[in-house]
């Protein structure tokens, strides 16, 4: 019965936001705070048993958010954006997320006593969780629809940096052999192309977009209960799928992905809710990681625009983090049960939570003028 009205009550807010006309204009930071809220760090409504029940659900959203993130590497597009759009998206998320995970592995390692290939393993989680958001939305100036673009590529480091972290761990959260890495990696890859080919197969010449929308809904499900039983993350292997779905001239790309995008948002703040929801306790390690994890991601989105001589303001409007910062880290402590994956969810939300408040800081006389 609890489970029902835990699903209720994460649902609801999850529907609401997604698609209530007030649910759209707050910042998805709000929906995670939501989730701290309701779970056993502020009111404790449910323990962290009874949320982890959602598990399941948990595993379908992650592979849903992977399949749209992976269904944005269009190659024919980039060519067609130019090379300086993928430079730009490219070299400043890898920058800004290698620095990101400086902190987390030093931290780890010589005062939480990791083990150097843990705390390796969890500087690249928290590196991969560093994906930008725009500060500003497109159409504006050519500069905000240039950060717009590349906010949308940044997502596709984190898949990138999410392949090592869940190939060098198992399900049991112990480290594996380098064989086994292959293999994990090897068996991601395979997995989301075979389930990319099943949805071009699948979704064929159907016209209804109800029709569209039950096959891609199952088709994430067993992505999502392969990934689960296998061991790997099913945002890692959504996102393959992703890739060769807009890739492949033959697949459908435009009704797959207009079912996506109908229900990204709420499938999307349902993994927010359920993220926040995980967090058990505030910690002063968690606000420390968080905290060097904020700043060194900024510094490291300066340090790439200087590098490439980008235009000038670029960096600072891509100084927002992307909702994907709670998809990796709880895709990391529901396949990965290590010791400190909890910790680096809570320094995840943390992290985000004082980027977020700063950035409102900085900028609210451009709020408050917004709102008048």
């Amino acid at each position: 019965m609890k489970i029902l009205i835990i699903l209720a009550l994460i649902g609801s807010l999850a529907f609401v936001g997604g698609r209530h006309p007030f649910g759209k204009v707050l910042r998805p930071i709000v929906f995670t705070l939501a989730g701290l809220i309701i779970g056993p760090m502020v009111l404790g409504l449910f323990t962290h048993d009874q949320i982890l029940l959602l598990k399941p659900l948990a595993l379908f959203t992650l592979a849903w958010v992977g399949l749209v993130i992976g269904m944005q590497a269009d190659l024919q597009l980039w060519r067609i954006a130019g090379a300086r759009l993928v430079r730009y998206a490219l070299v400043l998320g890898a920058c800004s997320g290698f620095l990101a995970g400086i902190p987390t592995f030093f931290i780890l390692w010589l005062v939480v006593h990791v083990s150097f290939p843990f705390a390796l393993a969890g500087a690249v989680m928290m590196a991969a969780a560093a994906a930008a958001s725009t500060t500003m939305r497109a159409g504006k100036s050519s500069l905000d629809n240039l950060a717009a673009a590349c906010a949308g590529l940044d997502d596709l480091v984190s898949l990138l940096f999410a392949f090592f972290p869940f190939a060098v761990i198992d399900s049991r959260g112990n480290l594996v052999s380098f064989n086994t890495t292959m293999l994990h990696i090897g068996v991601m890859i395979l997995l989301g192309i075979l389930f990319g080919i099943a949805i071009i197969l699948l979704i064929g010449n159907r016209a209804k977009i109800d029709e569209r929308l039950t096959v891609v809904a199952g088709m994430v499900a067993l992505i999502a209960g392969a990934s689960g039983y296998l061991g790997v993350t099913p945002f890692v292997v959504g996102g393959v799928a992703g890739v060769m779905l807009v890739n492949t001239r033959a697949a459908p790309k435009e009704k797959i992905y207009e079912v996506l995008v109908d229900a990204e948002r709420p499938v999307g703040l349902f993994m927010l809710i359920f993220a926040g929801a995980m967090v058990t306790d505030l910690t002063l390690l968690g606000l420390l990681i968080g905290a060097c994890w904020a700043v060194f991601r900024l510094w490291g989105n300066q340090l790439g625009a200087r590098l490439l001589k980008a235009p000038e303001g670029l960096d600072e409007k891509l100084s927002a983090v992307s909702p994907i910062v709670v998809v990796v880290a709880t895709s990391f402590v529901l396949l990965t049960p290590t010791p400190f994956a909890p910790l680096l969810l809570e320094s995840a939300v943390i992290g985000w939570f004082l980027t977020e408040t700063c950035l409102l800081w900085k900028n609210r006389d451009t709020f408050a003028r917004g709102h008048q």
